[in-house]
């Protein structure tokens, strides 16, 4: 049976066991390898693992992507302070880079950011 004509008799006839479709193929290796890796408690805690890292660069990713959207932000502004440039890339609160990501865009000046900056970390 061809790969094409099953996909459109599963789609017809409902839900099938691809096992027998493709016995001793690469398809049914690919079935049974990840039928062992889901009972692997082992596999199951490393994969775990590898989802949190991969949460971990993406939210570290978003925060590095706001601090390079503030930054060119303020640049149109002048240059940026040492204090500023600090307080901006030292950030790692999405929350507060959002903040400063929506101040920075409506900043007519430097000093109107670093006071919006300022009365936020202290209120």
């Amino acid at each position: 049976m061809s790969v094409v004509f099953f996909i459109i008799e599963s789609r017809t006839e409902g839900p099938k066991d691809t096992t027998a479709v493709f016995e001793g193929g690469f398809v049914a290796r690919i079935q049974e390898e990840i039928r062992l890796i889901k009972a692997s408690r082992e596999m199951e805690e490393q994969y775990m693992l590898l989802e949190e890292l991969i949460r971990e660069e993406r939210e570290e990713g978003n925060a590095q992507g706001k601090i390079s959207s503030i930054l060119e932000l303020l640049s149109d502004l002048g240059e940026i302070p040492e204090d500023i440039r600090r307080a901006v890339t030292e950030e790692r609160d999405p929350e507060v880079l959002k903040f400063y990501l929506k101040q920075a865009s409506a900043a007519n000046t430097m000093e109107a950011f670093r006071q919006a900056a300022a009365e936020k970390m202290r209120g």
